[in-house]
């Protein structure tokens, strides 16, 4: 088993802090288990935090479905609305499509059909037998559901956040034709692999709903979640009591998320999209990506954030909030991906969103502004800032998400309705042309064919009454299998009374 690594780090505080770099599901799974006890140590506990899940919810009408695709997973979706124009929310690693209720219901209320589907390995998604969570296996996923659902008929919107944007920006450059409209919430080409690889809190337990809540502020979004008024509406969603326990009611709480959950983007293929000068500023980053680290190498970025911040701080100064980010002390890990990412984004055809919170520290305004001048064939471009919200706008900020998103989409009122040309899954791309040893083969499955002639329908039917035997005799053969209700009993009635 490949272990996550833990060493102490100079710092300059009185106690060393853990340094750890998951490389696969079981490395994930320790360092989640040491990040939560490290910031349980550090004092993040529930009290005072009031959470009641038979609160009153916000009103939210939506409909939660499942859906076995082609990739063998069964997927958990919640849907709301019934418009003719189509969005997909895809949300980020360690939460669940529920996360999106207070966003998804006011796009509804705009007339618009929302998706909002549990990635793999999360909330009520099927895990993986094989704890396979790598980046294509998200994004077949994604395109399965979508073929599943007849949703290609016209252009689909995907919005995401974090992994969820990673999935959406990968089928948008994959699948061109696909996709009318991107939204990109708080990603950008810098972003870490470490932040889409595994969750800091996969493993974790937790005392009650409260403490779920301050960890998940604490290690994930970096700021008071709890005060988040819609919190008993997706958190049962994203925790749950555990199995291990017997159903009891004091049983303590874990994410409903694989622990195991781990996946690799170093390896996820670009395609065509990149070019020469990518694959070569790619390969000096990953040379320098393999030379070793000093003793003072910065932890990583997404799992020890949280392990950085104080006690009494829950909410990171923009400057201190991932320090490896700014400094590029970490950047082994995203500096392999950023050509990759920045071809991906040369390959949108779509009406691009990139949205930032205002206190954002991973993606700031100038970052965002040089994303939208990378897809020259974008249908256009834009960046739209919310005021006084972090990375996170679906907690942060679901109303102005929810009305920077419908702007969008009102200013381009063809985006999602057209469905000129032809719209079939396999020139769309998402679905494969059969494959034919040879030309004969191809012609005799694809060929028309004649219309059968009298003899060869006689010598058919003769064939099948041969078959049958000595049951020629229709009528007795239908009395002889035909079940005792078909026989129409004079009780019939008696016994349906």
């Amino acid at each position: 088993m490949a272990a996550a690594t833990c060493d102490s780090q100079v710092t300059g505080e009185e106690d060393w802090q853990p340094c750890l770099v998951p490389v696969d599901g079981e490395s994930a799974q320790a360092a989640s288990s040491i990040i939560c006890a490290y910031l349980q140590h550090l004092g993040w506990q529930s009290e005072g935090i009031q959470f009641q899940t038979d609160e009153v919810q916000p009103a939210c009408r939506y409909q939660a479905k499942f859906r076995d695709v082609s990739t063998g997973m069964r997927i958990h979706y919640t849907e709301w609305g019934s418009g003719e124009e189509v969005i997909i929310l895809l949300h980020d690693i360690g939460e669940a499509g529920m996360l999106w209720a207070s966003v998804a219901q006011r796009l509804a209320d705009f007339g618009y059909h929302i998706i909002a589907p549990d990635i793999r390995g999360h909330g009520d998604s099927t895990w993986s037998s094989s704890h396979c969570y790598e980046a294509q296996a998200l994004v077949s996923d994604l395109i399965s559901l979508i073929l599943e659902q007849d949703l290609y008929k016209q252009p689909l919107g995907l919005v995401g956040v974090g992994l969820g944007a990673a999935v959406a920006l990968s089928a948008a450059a994959q699948h061109p034709k696909l996709v009318g409209v991107l939204v990109l919430i708080g990603f950008t080409p810098n972003t870490p692999t470490a932040d889409l690889s595994s969750s800091p809190l996969q493993a974790a337990t937790f005392q009650d709903h409260g403490a779920a809540l301050s960890l998940m502020g604490a290690a994930c979004w970096g700021y008071d979640a709890w005060t988040a008024a819609t919190a008993p509406l997706w958190l049962p969603h994203m925790v749950q009591r555990d199995s291990q326990c017997s159903g009891s009611p004091d049983a303590p709480l874990r994410m409903k998320m694989d622990p195991r959950w781990f996946s690799s983007w170093q390896t996820f293929p670009v395609g065509s999209m990149r070019s020469a000068a990518d694959d070569a500023g790619n390969q000096q980053q990953q040379q320098q990506q393999t030379a070793p680290a000093g003793p003072t190498t910065a932890t990583s970025c997404s799992l020890t954030t949280a392990v950085q911040q104080p006690a009494h701080d829950v909410s990171p100064a923009p400057s201190q909030a991932d320090p490896a980010t700014q400094s590029g002390e970490c950047q082994g890990e995203g500096a392999g991906m950023q050509g990759a990412w920045e071809g991906q984004l040369r390959g949108v055809q779509a009406h691009l969103l990139v949205l930032r919170g205002s206190s954002c520290p991973k993606l700031s305004l100038q970052e965002a502004q040089r994303m939208i001048k990378l897809p020259a064939r974008a249908a256009s471009a834009q960046v739209a800032e919310v005021p006084s919200a972090t990375a996170h706008l679906a907690v942060d900020a679901p109303k102005k998400l929810a009305s920077a998103v419908a702007i969008f989409l009102n200013d381009r009122p063809q985006a999602l309705l057209d469905s000129s040309g032809d719209r079939r899954p396999e020139v769309l791309g998402i679905r494969s042309l059969p494959e034919y040893a040879s030309l004969e083969e191809g012609f005799k499955a694809l060929g028309p064919r004649g219309i059968p002639s009298k003899q060869a329908v006689e010598a058919e039917l003769a064939a099948l009454s041969n078959h049958e035997g000595d049951e020629s005799n229709f009528d007795n053969y239908l009395a002889e299998h035909q079940t005792a209700l078909a026989k129409d009993p004079a009780d019939y009635f008696g016994f349906i009374g």
